[in-house]
């Protein structure tokens, strides 16, 4: 019986070359050391005259005579010569001890007669187990009548044991479910038993109050005595409820409450939301709150509904409301048993804001086209601890207008809702605004506390043909603040359906207060085509006409030009001035969306450039008059300035 072969060599084989003399040696290891381990028998028949003859699987077979070892299937290939002397392969069986005898028997037959036979011998030397790990599927199991076994908890009911031997040489086994592996319950007896390599509860009629050890002992009796190991399993179940409300809306580190105040200057109560926690045995805490129900108790004070309960979130939370003055309780039940009741006290004592702070806006920019609108969104701090954001759609339920007062420095540009909070920005402005939230006053409260919120508002194209001019964010026009001073002013476009083909665009300046410089106009970054700009034909106006019809510019803010301007040194004068204009051609590959006979006037893109100390001057803005649309065919004169690009 060979188990494996050997091949030796006194040198590396990678360093030998053709001068190299090697001394090799073959060694066959006929020894087993654990069980599995497998080997090949060869048989051989030897003559009285010494003559012998390989014994093929055609005229030998073998026999095991020791439940040590078993033969199995050969694997060998019948038509690989190397393997026609493997009579059959055998491997140790499952339980087999360290012994070596003769374990096999032999046989030459011919025509169904055995002609002779002979024993095989057989060394099975096992390796030594050195240590075993024991794993469980769960290190805590319930009963499954156990509140600890439902949905929200969900603790298992049984444990399933994994059982691995090691040895010496480094090897392991799975002896789980070995018939030589012995689970012993130590401790428990009374709570669980063991079927195989599972451990399941018992069924208890007794309540069981506290945390309880399962200890289970894995040995390996007569086969490796001195292997064992110990596993501690918790068997846990449901001791008590805990039930605590806390305010509606939920915010970062809310503690519980147990009274609804009445909110500010408004007739509502405080809402809240109730928690339903299991403490299971070994004081482990589970929220059961979206597994339970929820009912009132004990809940009228002269015929008056104190408490009411409603669902939000598809029925995953319970709201619980103030209706009138008094006390009321609620109670959960979760898996058939119901919680203590827990009191909730109604009162007229007012909550009121003690602090407020506009969060609203990422940035400080009001930015869209007219009509455009957004949240102020204020945060309150109470002074019993309670804190709200507003508007939310978590707080419909109460008037806004009962907690805060909104207001804008410069309605025109942007107004405040005051019942909602919403923002609207109606046009480009030349300062900044403010807009201010201020808490409300009423008996018992004679104190306000105002927020603000400082932006810009700044109109953007939300048409294709519409004309931007100046900052995308931000002041749309920076201040100029002396005759040394330049401003330099982008023109923008938006052609965002379809590729913009050409343009004829009439910037009109207010001369009393700025120029254009004759020699600042300039194509801008993202036109590419034949391009002129014309300054000062006449003084206030500026020309700017582009063109190219395999144009593939697209986009919603497309920069097309750009222009300086000063103060007008002659006049010298503070004040604001106004920049607005008309598209007399905006041509696209969907055609023409402004022309001569149906000019567009600026409207995203008018502002007023605040010119040196403007703040002491009372200035009346007047709307832009209509004035009369320039031909296509524009022709300046010799006093003008006109600048010619072809990209």
């Amino acid at each position: 019986v060979i188990t494996d072969i050997e091949l030796r060599s006194t040198l590396p084989l990678t360093n030998v070359n053709r001068n190299s003399k090697l001394n090799i040696s073959l060694s066959l290891k006929q020894e087993f050391t654990k069980e599995g381990d497998q080997g090949s028998v060869f048989m051989t028949a030897i003559f009285t005259d010494n003559h012998t003859m390989p014994i093929t699987r055609d005229n030998g077979r073998i026999f095991p005579i020791s439940n040590n070892i078993q033969v199995i299937t050969s694997t060998s290939n019948d038509d690989d010569d190397s393997s026609n002397n493997i009579i059959e392969s055998i491997q140790v069986a499952t339980g087999a001890s360290t012994s070596c005898g003769s374990f096999l028997l032999g046989e030459l037959y011919m025509c169904g007669n055995t002609i002779i036979s002979g024993l095989g011998l057989i060394n099975i030397k096992l390796t030594e187990a050195s240590s075993v790990t024991v794993s469980s599927s769960s290190y805590r199991i319930t009963s499954n009548t156990d509140l600890a076994s439902f949905n929200g908890i969900n603790i298992p009911t049984q444990a399933i044991l994994n059982v691995n031997l090691f040895f010496v040489d480094g090897s392991s086994k799975d002896f789980t479910l070995d018939s030589r592996t012995v689970y012993t319950i130590i401790e428990g007896q009374n709570l669980v038993s063991i079927v195989n390599n599972t451990i399941q509860p018992k069924n208890i009629n007794s309540v069981i109050t506290s945390s309880r050890n399962i200890i289970i002992n894995v040995t390996f009796p007569g086969v490796y005595n001195n292997i064992y190991k110990v596993i501690e399993i918790s068997f846990v179940s449901f001791d008590r409820f805990d039930l605590k409300i806390f305010p509606y809306p939920y915010f970062t580190n809310a503690t519980n409450i147990t009274t609804l105040r009445r909110i500010h200057c408004s007739n509502q109560y405080q809402k809240a939301f109730p928690k339903l926690n299991v403490i299971l045995s070994d004081s482990s805490s589970y929220d059961v709150t979206t597994y339970s129900q929820f009912n009132t108790i004990l809940n009228s004070n002269n015929n008056n509904t104190i408490l009411s309960l409603s669902s939000v979130n598809s029925g995953s939370l319970t709201i619980i409301s103030g209706l009138s003055i008094g006390k009321g309780s609620i109670f959960g039940t979760f898996g058939g048993k119901n919680s203590s009741n827990l009191e909730i006290t109604v009162s007229s004592t007012q909550s009121i804001i003690t602090s407020l702070s506009i969060i609203g806006f990422s940035g400080s920019t009001l930015s869209g086209s007219i009509g455009h609108t957004e949240n102020l969104l204020v945060y309150l701090k109470f002074n019993d601890g309670i804190e709200y954001q507003v508007p939310s759609s978590n707080m419909n339920w109460i008037t806004l207008s009962d907690l805060l007062n909104f207001n804008s420095s410069v309605s025109s540009a942007a107004s405040v809702d005051s019942n909602t909070g919403i923002v609207t920005l109606h046009k480009n402005h030349y300062q900044s605004v403010n807009l201010m939230a201020t808490s409300t006053t009423c008996q018992g409260i004679s104190t306000s506390l105002t927020s603000i919120k400082t932006i810009w508002c700044n109109l953007q194209s939300d048409s294709d043909g519409s004309v931007d001019l100046g900052n995308i964010q931000g002041q749309q026009f920076n201040n100029i603040n002396s005759i040394n001073d330049s401003l330099s002013i982008e023109v923008r476009v938006r052609s965002s359906t379809s590729y913009l083909l050409a343009f004829q665009i009439i910037i009109e300046i207010d001369t009393n207060y700025v120029i254009a410089d004759t020699n600042g106009c300039s194509v801008g970054s993202e036109w590419s085509g034949s391009f002129s700009c014309t300054v000062n034909d006449p003084p206030n106006e500026i020309l700017i006409v582009g063109s190219n019809s395999e144009s593939k510019v697209i986009g919603n803010s497309i920069s097309i030009a750009k222009f300086i301007i000063k103060i007008n040194n002659v006049l010298n004068k503070d004040g604001l001035a106004l920049i607005t204009g008309f598209v007399t051609k905006f041509t696209t590959t969907n055609g023409d969306i402004c022309n001569s006979q149906n000019p567009c006037e600026i409207i995203t893109g008018t502002g007023y450039i605040p010119v040196g100390n403007f703040s002491k001057i009372i200035t009346k803005l007047l709307p832009l008059k209509q004035k009369k649309t320039k031909s296509l065919n524009y022709i300046k004169t010799s006093s003008s300035t006109s600048t010619s690009t072809s990209l």
